[in-house]
């Protein structure tokens, strides 16, 4: 049941241009979650989205090593153009902040709220990849849903 992505999901993916590029994440260690790295999978292949989203975990392959402190993913990040996305709401918001300040340029930083099913963060989490326009989450802390 969960792999029907409602209406508001197939309008953004309906709604996006074909020229338009995909929006690149990296899962930050807190949201290294097997169940949830699955249920990407298995939505974006159910929808057709396997090419078309960038969602990395931070542990993964090209990607940061586990344990990697939250000021040198920021720097990571910028340079490999990812977007991180974290259920931190108080370091890494203040390390963006201390970046910026300094002068550092980054993609965005998305906290996920509490209370989100894995279905749900998935969901999400695709569509910002798919469907997210980077002008929104630029140098900006989103806080999502």
């Amino acid at each position: 049941p969960w792999k029907d992505f409602g209406s508001a999901f197939k309008r953004s993916l309906a709604s996006r241009s074909p020229r338009r590029q995909m929006l690149k994440l990296i899962l930050d260690e807190n949201l290294r979650i097997d169940a949830l790295w699955r249920a990407i999978a298995t939505q974006c292949e159910s929808n057709g989205l396997q090419d078309a989203t960038d969602i990395s975990r931070v542990g993964g392959s090209n990607a940061p090593a586990l344990a990697t402190q939250d000021d040198t993913l920021l720097e990571w990040s910028a340079t490999a153009g990812r977007i991180i996305v974290s259920l931190d709401k108080t370091t890494l918001p203040n390390y963006l902040v201390e970046f910026l300040k300094k002068g550092g340029s980054s993609p965005g930083l998305i906290i996920l709220r509490g209370g989100l099913t894995i279905p749900r963060m998935a969901e999400l989490l695709i569509t910002i990849s798919y469907a997210g326009d980077a002008a929104e989450f630029t140098n900006q802390c989103n806080w999502v849903p």
